[in-house]
């Protein structure tokens, strides 16, 4: 890792000190932190609580949705059709998606930060263009 500096609510912080934040942040922590990011990326700073909770909560939902997506569609065909299946009968599908992704041995960190990168792309549009 290079000496980048980071902003964390006005305090600059090393690589190593973030990196050391986000370890110590669940899963779900990273994933709100991130898409709150899309939505500054976005222009949306001057929101009122109640609209970025919602739309936090949207984003978040779209994220985890490509990312199941793009999980399945790594899996081998018939592995990710039992899956779809079990999942749409009810069964838990955090619990299918990591016994399957760890049976199938894909890299689901790998494939995470690509479908993450995606549904930037997608949401920024024409503003991730621009850069």
């Amino acid at each position: 890792m290079d000496n980048s500096n980071y902003q964390d609510g006005g305090q600059v912080m090393t690589d190593e000190e973030l990196k050391q934040q986000l370890e110590s942040m669940s899963g779900d922590e990273i994933l709100d932190a991130y898409v709150q990011s899309l939505l500054i990326e976005k222009g949306f700073t001057n929101l009122d609580e109640e609209t970025e909770s919602k739309m936090i909560a949207d984003l978040k939902e779209r994220a985890i949705d490509m990312i199941n997506f793009s999980i399945i569609d790594a899996l081998p065909d018939d592995k990710a059709a039992e899956i779809s299946e079990r999942i749409d009968n009810g069964e838990d599908a955090e619990t299918l998606m990591n016994t399957a992704v760890e049976e199938a041995g894909i890299d689901a960190q790998k494939i995470t930060g690509e479908a993450l990168d995606k549904l930037r792309e997608l949401y920024l549009g024409e503003n991730k263009a621009e850069e």
